[in-house]
């Protein structure tokens, strides 16, 4: 019974720690140290907007004509695209798993410095089958989006693994141009 309890320990133990408590796997992100954290006003005095409704091809698809639904809130914290929020400036996840399949998206977006350019890094996971098995599949994707001579620039820089492999780089481009009202 007493080996049973220390097992069941042990193994709760091991499941709510974190990744870096392991002590073969190398802490990869070094953390700050604490300091007092106060939310300031921004000293943007003017966001690009990209409010409208675009239309544009991709260099990956150039075949492809992609439509885009713009709006974007009055104070620049959130924006719609094709009426699917955006929050800025927050950590948005998404997963999913049924049936031996899992699936999920980790973004951030936030405006540079100047408010005139939207960056974001996306991270998206997909697994299908048990996890012994392999087949694990990770993007991660430098996303930057802004206007140049009144055309909308998309600009998407991935990395693609599996089982913790690199197995290739995308670099793409999409441009639209602003349809009348």
């Amino acid at each position: 019974m007493k080996k049973q309890m220390i097992a069941l320990s042990l193994s709760c133990t091991l499941i709510t720690a974190n990744a870096a408590s392991i002590p073969f796997l190398p802490k990869t992100i070094s953390k700050p140290a604490k300091t007092h954290v106060q939310g300031t006003k921004s000293n943007i005095e003017e966001y690009a907007d990209f409010s409208g409704e675009w239309v544009g091809t991709c260099e990956s698809t150039p075949d492809e004509e992609l439509a885009l639904s713009i709006t974007q809130s009055p104070d620049a914290s959130s924006i719609l695209f094709d009426n699917r929020a955006l929050e800025l400036e927050t950590l948005l996840t998404n997963f999913a798993s049924k049936n031996f399949e899992f699936e999920g998206t980790m973004m951030h977006f936030r405006w540079n410095e100047t408010g005139q350019q939207l960056l974001g890094t996306v991270i998206e996971y997909y697994k299908k089958g048990h996890m012994s098995m392999g087949n694990q599949m990770i993007n991660v994707s430098k996303v930057k989006v802004f206007l140049e001579n009144e055309q909308l620039i998309n600009l998407v820089e991935s990395t693609r693994f599996e089982d913790g492999n690199i197995i290739g780089n995308l670099t793409d481009r999409c441009v639209y141009k602003r349809q009348p009202s």
